[in-house]
């Protein structure tokens, strides 16, 4: 096996490049459908599952160990890249219960390549982090950027008799919009221009404060599957305090300041949102999502 995973991550990073020169990202995506982002299983609600993606990096030890504390088990989507010199680090993912997925080798918008680089970047990645997890195969798509042909190939391949299955997300932490200027300053363009930049004429009071948009979002969709990075300092230092407030609502509410409490208290009520639920954690492989579960073999 060991000569397998350098063989592969060789190739890989021989045959698969970034993003062309030149070829810039944010046009790129502009361009290219997301169906890898639809995640296709209604939400349930009250039910929150916990997915990292990008890792792994210095910080992961350290929110596989707040998950602990809290006995959340979530999904790490690891990037090939980053495998090597923290293959401890996957280890460590695993002994916390947590569970291993494939995120591509050099996370480029995979629309971008051809389908034997397409496969031969999910077959690296198989191989780095030794197959599939509790008998299923996750993959997430960077940027949620694929098409029909990317959903096809990712369908054709076998790993041992089983196949991958891909996983996007309801509810968005944009932690890593947060992290961009952090710890100088908290704050997220995405939340503060985006779809929910204002309700009812008032402005999104949480672009500087991550705990409180995970909070809303979280609450806003009513569970789902959720998204984070773990290569953000930010939710490293933030992540205890998401999954408190996501357990107590009651403590949330009464720890924040009395202007906030208003002002939060007002975009909840505009958005219809439920500002005391609260979230059990379920992990992807527990059968709440049907459509990642399908007959032995897949």
């Amino acid at each position: 096996m060991t000569r397998r995973i350098a063989v592969l991550a060789l190739a890989t990073a021989s045959c698969l490049g970034s993003n062309a020169p030149g070829d810039d990202l944010e046009s790129v995506l502009a361009r290219t459908p997301d169906r890898g982002r639809t995640a296709i299983d209604p939400v349930v609600r009250g039910v929150l599952t916990i997915t990292f993606d990008d890792g792994p990096s210095v910080y992961t030890k350290d929110i596989v160990d707040v998950l602990g504390r809290h006995r959340v088990h979530g999904t790490f989507f690891v990037v090939g890249r980053n495998i090597a010199g923290r293959r401890d680090v996957l280890e460590y993912i695993r002994r916390g219960g947590h569970q291993l997925a494939n995120h591509s080798f050099n996370h480029d918008a995979q629309t971008l390549l051809s389908e034997k680089s397409f496969k031969h970047g999910v077959l690296a990645v198989s191989a780095n982090i030794d197959g599939r997890d509790n008998g299923r195969l996750f993959f997430r798509f960077p940027y949620g950027a694929a098409d029909e042909a990317q959903l096809r190939w990712l369908s054709e391949l076998d790993i041992d008799g089983h196949r991958y299955r891909p996983v996007g997300w309801h509810v968005d932490s944009h932690d890593f919009e947060y992290d961009k200027g952090y710890p100088d300053a908290e704050r997220s363009v995405a939340v503060a221009t985006g779809l929910d930049a204002s309700c009812g004429g008032a402005p999104n009071p949480f672009a500087d404060d991550m705990l409180g948009w995970t909070q809303f979002v979280a609450r806003r969709s009513g569970g789902g599957v959720m998204l984070f990075h773990d290569t953000n300092e930010i939710t490293r230092d933030k992540i205890d305090a998401v999954l408190t407030a996501f357990e107590s609502p009651e403590r949330y509410w009464a720890e924040l300041p009395p202007d906030r409490q208003a002002t939060y208290g007002r975009f909840y009520d505009c958005a219809g949102a439920d500002r005391l639920l609260r979230f059990e954690f379920r992990p992807l492989d527990d059968g709440t999502y049907p459509a990642l579960h399908g007959a032995v073999g897949d």
